[in-house]
């Protein structure tokens, strides 16, 4: 093969790597920079509700209506009121920003709660309604930092 084409070859390939470099960090920091929170829309109306993708139409589903979103590989189980259930091609990863820091915690790894949806804990298990949700050891304390306990009762 000839040299002079291996050449060309490295350097073009080298500055192509260069811009995709140069355009994800541009992308970082336009999402840094953006006013509000991150995923969130700057509207305090839809700050209460995100659109899913259902078929050909989009749903909105209101925040409260979601009980808790479980992660099952790279699909998302949405658990809605009501047993309804929506299996999503998003992992819990790209999902998290799009839900409202102040409504939905963090559980486990593979677990999203709606803080307002909290039945009742016991021991690592948190009770919405017939589900147990598992809170890993990594979570535990900022779980427990978002209740108000007042201590046993007798």
């Amino acid at each position: 093969m000839d040299e002079r084409f291996l050449l060309r070859y490295r350097h073009s390939f080298a500055a192509h790597a260069a811009r995709r470099r140069q355009l994800r960090q541009a992308e970082m920091q336009m999402a840094v920079s953006a006013p509000g929170d991150a995923g969130q829309p700057e509207n305090p109306v839809l700050q209460h509700s995100i659109f899913i993708k259902e078929k050909e139409r989009f749903r909105k589903i209101d925040f409260k209506a979601i009980l808790f979103v479980e992660a099952l590989g790279s699909y998302c189980c949405v658990h809605l009121d009501g047993g309804h259930d929506m299996t999503l091609s998003f992992t819990l990863a790209e999902i998290t920003p799009k839900l409202n820091a102040s409504f939905f915690l963090r559980v486990h790894r593979s677990y999203i709660v709606n803080m307002d949806r909290i039945d009742a804990f016991i021991g690592n298990m948190l009770c919405i309604g017939p589900h147990r949700i598992p809170v890993s050891k990594q979570h535990r304390g900022q779980v427990m930092r978002q209740f108000n306990i007042l201590g046993s009762s007798k």
